[in-house]
């Protein structure tokens, strides 16, 4: 059996994910990303950690098969920073947390 070969900066988080990454924050160091993890953008969201968010809006409904992305979070707003059409159809939006919007009750 072969041991499991980790890339040289990988750390694995098994605990307190968000203390984890306000302690990464507080350091220099190259930016953060994720990718296709909901519960971790969630969590991160929700911690106020995240200073961009990238969406990936598809011309699609599912409401059969879909999910409530942003279900039980609490109010946020978002300035848009960014749009991209990326095949005529798939629009990139890049937005940045604004904080609490003042409607929010």
């Amino acid at each position: 059996m072969r041991a499991m070969m980790m890339p040289p900066r990988l750390k694995i988080v098994r605990d307190d994910l968000v203390g984890f990454v306000r302690e990464l924050k507080r350091t220099e160091g190259p930016e953060l990303r994720t990718l296709d993890s909901l519960s971790l953008v969630r969590q991160l969201l929700e911690a106020g950690l995240v200073d961009r968010l990238k969406l990936v809006v598809c011309p699609l409904v599912l409401p059969q098969t879909g999910t409530e992305p942003f279900e039980g979070l609490p109010d946020m707003g978002f300035d848009l920073l960014s749009t991209k059409v990326l095949d005529g159809r798939v629009l990139l939006l890049e937005y940045r947390p604004t904080g609490t919007p003042p409607y929010s009750a």
